[in-house]
């Protein structure tokens, strides 16, 4: 009896893709958040949490399960408010 073949690969290379922008001369933050602090009752879910993203960064945001990632992401986007001091911006913008 023989093995079964492999299927097609779940990767590829992408090749022939340039980047459209030069990072290193395009450094402008497209996003920023400082001191995003967020409770649930009395647990705390954030605390004093700030990042910033460069235009052509890529960012993974990683972590076990509870630990605060899609708070985050609730936060910046504006479907929970923050509590304590926090300041978010996109591009030239502050959003709160």
């Amino acid at each position: 009896m023989s093995s079964p073949s492999p299927g097609p690969p779940r990767h590829r290379a992408l090749s022939g893709i340039q980047p459209t922008a030069d990072p290193v001369s395009s450094v402008s933050e497209v996003l920023s958040a400082a001191e995003i602090c967020l409770t649930y009752g009395k647990s705390p879910a954030l605390n004093r949490v700030s990042l910033s993203v460069s235009s052509g960064e890529v960012m993974a945001l990683v972590g076990p399960s509870g630990c605060g990632k899609t708070s985050l992401l609730y936060c910046l986007s504006g479907l929970l408010l923050a509590l304590l001091r926090c300041s978010i911006g996109l591009g030239t913008r502050m959003v709160s």
